[in-house]
C-alpha cells in the first residue's frame, strides 16, 4: 500500500452512505484511522455511555426522531 499522510479533522455531512467518509478521505489522499459519529438525525451521542453499551431513547428523543423522519407514533 502506498504511504498516506495522517491528518486530524472534522467532517460534517447531512446524509451519507456506509463508508462514505472513508472513501472521501481516501480520495483526498489521506486515510481514516479513527472515525466517530457524533450525531444521527436529531440524536447526539451520549458521552456517558461506555463503548458498546446503549440506553433506551427518552420519549422526547423518540418523538423528535419520528418527527424528523415524517413518522407519527401510534396513539396508546
Amino acid at each position: 500500500k502506498p504511504y498516506l499522510p495522517t491528518v486530524e479533522g472534522i467532517v460534517k455531512i447531512t446524509e451519507g452512505k456506509k463508508h462514505q467518509v472513508k472513501r472521501m478521505v481516501r480520495y483526498a489522499g489521506a486515510r481514516v484511522i479513527y472515525l466517530k459519529r457524533h450525531t444521527m438525525a436529531t440524536l447526539s451521542v451520549d458521552e456517558n455511555l461506555e463503548k458498546g453499551s446503549y440506553r433506551p431513547l427518552t420519549s422526547e428523543e423518540l418523538s423528535a426522531l419520528c418527527d424528523s423522519a415524517g413518522y407519527t407514533l401510534p396513539k396508546e
